[in-house]
C-alpha cells in the first residue's frame, strides 16, 4: 500500500464477491470495476504529482539556501540576481507541481463518489431476501474500548453478503457493505465527502452472539489514520424479534 488512496482501492474490490447478482446489479458491478480501474490508474497519476511536487519543493528549498549564502558572503550583484531569478523560477515550478497535486487529489476524491453513488445503487436495486434472516440480521448495540455506547449499526445479511446503516454517538451515520464468511465479519464505509473510509473485522461467537473485533479510519490522501478495538450485541432481530 502506497497511500491511504491504495487501501480505499482494496476496501472497494472485495464488495464486489459475494452471492450471485441479479443482471441489472451485474451492470452495477462491471462499472465500479471500470470506476476502481480508472481509479488505480489515477492513483498513479497523483503518486507522480506527489514525488514531482516533493523534488520541486526540495529544489525550491536548495536555490532559497545558496541565495541566503551568497548574500551573507557579500557576493557579487550578478551572482546574486542569478540566484534570484533561479529562487523565482523554483518558486514557480513549486505552485506549478502543488497545484497539480492538488487536482489529482480532488480528482481522487470524486471518482470515490462516484464508485459510492454505484454501490448506493446497487444496494436499493437489490431485491428483497426471501426466506429467513441470517445471524447479522437485526440492530446492534457499538462499543469501543473505553466507550461501551459508541452507537448503532443495522445489519442485513444474504449469505455471504452483508449491508447496513449505523449511526454513532456523535451525530455520524453512513452505509456499510461487506462479506460474513465462517463467523468472520469484515464490512467498510466509504465517506466521499470527507475523505474518509472505515474498515471494521470482527468475529461472531456463537455462544455468546457477541461481535468483537478491531477497526481502521483512514483519511483519504493523507497518512492520518485511528484504529481501535470493539463490540457489538444485538438488541433487535429482523422482523421485530
Amino acid at each position: 500500500m502506497r497511500e491511504p488512496a491504495r487501501i480505499l482501492l482494496a476496501c472497494l474490490i472485495p464488495l464486489l464477491c459475494g452471492a450471485p447478482a441479479p443482471a441489472q446489479e451485474g451492470v452495477l458491478d462491471a462499472r465500479i470495476q471500470e470506476e476502481a480501474r480508472i481509479l488505480d490508474q489515477e492513483i498513479d497519476v497523483y503518486m507522480a504529482a506527489r514525488d514531482a511536487e516533493r523534488r520541486a519543493l526540495e529544489a525550491y528549498r536548495k536555490s532559497a539556501v545558496r541565495l541566503d549564502e551568497a548574500m551573507q558572503a557579500r557576493q557579487s550583484l550578478e551572482e546574486v540576481r542569478a540566484l534570484l531569478d533561479e529562487v523565482d523560477g523554483g518558486r514557480q515550478g513549486l505552485a506549478a507541481a502543488m497545484g497539480n497535486a492538488a487536482l489529482s487529489r480532488h480528482r481522487l476524491v470524486e471518482r470515490a463518489a462516484r464508485i459510492r453513488a454505484i454501490l448506493d445503487e446497487q444496494e436499493e436495486a437489490a431485491p428483497a431476501t426471501a426466506g429467513g434472516s441470517g445471524p447479522l440480521d437485526g440492530v446492534w448495540r457499538l462499543g469501543v474500548k473505553g466507550q461501551e455506547d459508541a452507537g448503532t449499526i443495522e445489519l442485513r445479511q444474504d449469505g455471504t453478503l452483508v449491508t447496513g446503516r449505523y449511526l454513532l454517538e456523535n451525530g455520524s451515520q453512513g452505509s456499510v457493505r461487506g462479506t460474513f464468511v465462517a463467523d468472520v465479519l469484515r464490512i467498510e464505509s466509504i465517506h466521499s465527502t470527507r475523505g474518509l473510509t472505515y474498515t471494521l473485522e470482527g468475529i461472531l461467537d456463537p455462544g455468546t452472539g457477541e461481535l468483537r473485533g478491531t477497526f481502521l479510519a483512514v483519511v483519504l490522501n493523507s497518512p492520518d489514520r485511528a484504529s481501535g478495538e470493539w463490540t457489538a450485541r444485538k438488541v433487535s432481530w429482523a422482523g421485530g424479534r
